[in-house]
């Protein structure tokens, strides 16, 4: 069963939230610090810091998800982007399967959380 990820992109000043879905969230996330797209509205905005993603095992519930938050306030957004990355963090993730399961302390390091049902998680944090 392939992962499907709802994910939020940021430029530098945290000026610009960018809601996306992809089958392939490191390629994406390249793709963006890249400027892959020339001339898009992420390469416009230099939209190259994810700050939140969630992993869906379908399709159809990623983009319910992408809408429903691209319909959200900013405010909204940033409450969402806060629950698990405080410091906005630009997350750049390597996971084999499962759910988001971690949290970043106000250290900016990697809290598990216990729970962890499937391998370990890579981040590495771009500042």
């Amino acid at each position: 069963m392939k992962v499907v990820n709802q994910n939020i992109m940021t430029n530098k000043l945290k000026t610009t939230l960018y809601i996306d879905v992809t089958s392939n969230l490191q390629a994406r996330i390249r793709q963006h610090k890249n400027h892959f797209f020339k001339g898009s509205f992420t390469d416009e905005y230099n939209l190259e810091y994810c700050v939140y993603y969630e992993n869906f095992f379908s399709i159809e519930e990623a983009i319910l998800r992408e809408k429903q938050i691209k319909m959200w306030s900013r405010l909204k957004k940033e409450k969402l982007i806060n629950s698990i990355n405080p410091n906005w963090v630009d997350l750049w993730l390597k996971l084999k399967n499962g759910k988001i399961l971690f949290k970043l302390s106000q250290s900016q390091e990697i809290s598990p959380i216990v729970e962890m049902t499937f391998e370990v998680i890579y981040i590495y944090s771009h500042l």
